[in-house]
C-alpha cells in the first residue's frame, strides 16, 4: 500500500495530538509516520524521551532498534 500524503498526515496527528494539526515543531511526529507505512514490520514505539523510536524482533529473536533523525 503506497500511503498518500493525507493518509501520512492524519497518522501523525492521531497518534501524536488525536487532531489534524501538523507544525514544524512536530516535523518528527510526521517522518516518524511515513516511516511506520515503510517498515510495516516494526513497531512503532517512539514516546516522550524513548531511546528510539521503532523496534523489531529480528534472528533468533533479537530485538533491533532504531533511532529516526531528521533535519
Amino acid at each position: 500500500m503506497i500511503p498518500s500524503i493525507e493518509d501520512i498526515r492524519n497518522l501523525a496527528a492521531k497518534r501524536a495530538y488525536d487532531a489534524p494539526i501538523v507544525t514544524n515543531y512536530y516535523r518528527s511526529d510526521v517522518v516518524e509516520a511515513i516511516l511506520s507505512y515503510a517498515l510495516p514490520e516494526w513497531e512503532w514505539c517512539s514516546g516522550n524521551w524513548a531511546g528510539y523510536d521503532f523496534r523489531h524482533r529480528g534472528v533468533a529473536g533479537h530485538e533491533i532498534r532504531l533511532e529516526v533523525k531528521q533535519t
